[in-house]
């Protein structure tokens, strides 16, 4: 498969209609495909999407009446021109009749509509690139029949992916926002999801309908020593099990048993999707720090939301002149915290021991940013109470820019309770009258 013809063009060639759902069949076309969903749907440049009725594919008709929620698509439109409408590897000239704030296909239409088998129920997706012509007009199409999640099959033969490319507040908050073509259309699957799975490790998770995140990550990721800028490709089955696979800047998957032993950030400029992370007024904003005993270098995004609130995305191949940009709320990371205090879910994570969470000289466990005492942030210094079969002990907890630890006190609850490297603990709070308490139990 040539991937270079899969960056320089945001659609798929060799359209199949089996194509539609993203599969894992292999490595490049779930890169590849999942690249252009991203693109070509969530938080496009200039995207615009319309349902198809059964009046819109009409051969007596032969016309499509563009929805009043196209008109900056079409504002420039005048009556007889023609646009070019490119779907997969080929265009389509349709006309173009206008009347007033009325925009209507015309001749060409029923053409594309055949030779697209495009049906009721199907969403059509239009958008333009930063180097098309006025009247050239790339089209994605979402089928029906994909987005009818009830039928799907019971006997394990389907699978559906996403991609996410794994940023510093991904590290830091322990959360992961789906992107939202995968969440509008398998969200309540994805409400079934309990656990993630990575390199034959395992967690337990949990997904918010409502925020469309996936809470409680941070752990796993953390485990196999995964770095921002690398990318995680994420398959759902009909378990509840959520698979995922890690790839390297250069878009290798990682040696899962060699990661166990630490990595360094190369930063290097053969990342495949060359992201240039950016602040709010547009500077180029990236910052290296030293995490505090742990001697090694992360990359500090600052203020970029998880599912990128602000950056530039473009081409491995620069000829192709092709640049994307996507903005999230600013208000996304408020909205999933209060999201995740409402569906009033339980105060839990799990965390898989390194070396240096048990060598008695480094430091406890990293808490999660999600896992915060009601109506306020941890402060360096306080005391918590760590319980558990064997007894109960009070450790200190530690506050730095970008994380939240356990400290004094650790390395005793630690040794006293017998932990060992790779063991998977599970801290449920709870806030009491007197403070706060975690429940923490062996798995």
């Amino acid at each position: 498969m040539d991937m270079d013809k899969f960056i320089e063009n945001p659609y798929l060639p060799n359209w199949k209609r089996d194509q539609y759902v993203l599969n894992a069949s292999t490595l490049e076309y779930e890169k590849a495909g999942a690249r252009w969903l991203f693109n070509a749907y969530r938080n496009y440049a200039n995207y615009f999407e319309m349902r198809i009725k059964s009046l819109d594919i009409d051969q007596e008709m032969d016309k499509l009446r563009l929805q009043t929620g196209l008109e900056k698509l079409y504002k420039d439109w005048k009556d007889g021109d023609t646009v070019v409408l490119i779907f997969v590897s080929r265009g389509w000239e349709i006309a173009i009749e206008r009347k007033d704030e009325i925009c209507e296909f015309g001749n060409g239409w029923q053409a594309f509509t055949k030779e697209t088998e495009l049906e009721p129920g199907d969403t059509l997706v239009f958008y333009k690139l930063n180097d098309c012509k006025d009247n050239t007009v790339n089209i994605c199409i979402f089928k029906a029949a994909d987005n009818i999640i009830n039928n799907r099959k019971d006997d394990g033969d389907w699978n559906i992916s996403f991609l996410k490319v794994i940023s510093g507040s991904s590290m830091n908050e322990g959360m992961l926002v789906v992107p939202k073509c995968f969440k509008e259309t398998y969200g309540q699957m994805m409400s079934e999801v309990n656990r993630i799975e990575i390199g034959g490790e395992k967690i337990f998770i949990f997904y918010s309908f409502i925020g469309g995140y996936l809470a409680n990550i941070f752990q796993i990721l953390d485990y196999f020593h995964v770095c921002p800028k690398e990318t995680a490709i994420f398959t759902m089955d009909n378990t509840t099990i959520l698979h995922g696979r890690l790839y390297q800047e250069d878009g290798t998957e990682i040696d899962y048993t060699n990661r166990l032993k630490g990595c360094s950030i190369s930063g290097g400029s053969n990342w495949i999707w060359s992201i240039n992370w950016k602040d709010d007024i547009g500077k180029e904003k990236e910052n290296v720090a030293k995490e505090d005993n742990e001697q090694k270098e992360i990359l500090d995004i600052g203020n970029v939301k998880d599912d990128w609130k602000s950056f530039e995305l473009q081409n491995r191949d620069s000829s192709s002149g092709m640049e994307i940009e996507a903005q999230e709320s600013e208000n996304e990371e408020e909205e999933m915290i209060q999201d995740h205090e409402q569906m009033d879910l339980p105060q839990q994570f799990t965390a898989v021991l390194t070396k240096s969470n048990i060598d008695k000289s480094t430091h406890g466990v990293y808490i999660p940013k999600s896992i915060t005492p009601r109506n306020r942030s941890w402060k360096s210094g306080e005391r918590v109470l760590l319980t558990t079969d064997a007894g109960s002990w009070t450790v200190g907890v530690v506050c730095s820019k970008a994380t939240t630890r356990f400290s004094a006190g650790w390395n005793t609850f630690a040794g006293k309770n017998e932990f060992i490297t790779n063991q998977r603990l599970v801290f449920t709070m709870k806030e009491e009258a007197d403070g706060i308490v975690f429940e923490v139990e062996k798995q």
